[in-house]
């Protein structure tokens, strides 16, 4: 299980549960991120953004949307 997070501040960091150990299995979690209007939001890898890929599956395990 993840907690989920709903982030309100101007700034901040969202990470996978353990980090910067790998996450757990079968981990799934879900964030809202909330801006005021007209305000927008820019998303910064600090490190490589890595996924486990699944080539034999058309729908992978692990994703970011």
């Amino acid at each position: 299980p993840c907690p989920s997070q709903v982030l309100t501040t101007p700034t901040g960091v969202l990470t996978s549960p353990g980090y910067p150990k790998p996450y757990p299995p079968m981990s799934h979690c879900d964030h809202t991120i909330h801006l005021p209007e007209g305000h927008r939001l820019r998303l910064e890898f600090l490190q490589p953004f890595d996924v486990e890929g699944h080539p034999e599956i058309p729908c992978p395990y692990d994703s970011l949307k």
